[in-house]
């Protein structure tokens, strides 16, 4: 992508696939702070943990408009090439 922009401007295909890329990144982070809170036991659960706090700060990202269930949809329409809105999802 970093290539292409140089270059004077990134395609569809590469954006769509840097998406499903970062959506792919936060969605395994959330899982993993999922799983880890699991593994915790209750003191995962009180506010004052970190882990806590990890946890609802990953869900946050895989919820993010950018990286969100729109965004497995608009890629896999851009990549079967139809035709989709430009912007977030």
């Amino acid at each position: 992508m970093w290539k292409q922009a140089l270059t004077g401007g990134v395609n569809l295909s590469t954006t769509m696939q840097v998406r499903l890329a970062a959506t792919n990144a936060a969605r395994q982070g959330a899982e993993v702070c999922r799983i880890s809170s699991g593994l915790a036991g209750t003191e995962a659960l009180y506010t004052s943990s970190n882990l806590a706090r990890a946890m609802c700060d990953s869900f946050v990202v895989a919820q993010h408009a950018a990286l969100n269930e729109g965004t497995l949809q608009s890629a896999g329409l851009a990549l079967l090439g139809t035709a989709i809105q430009p912007g977030f999802p």
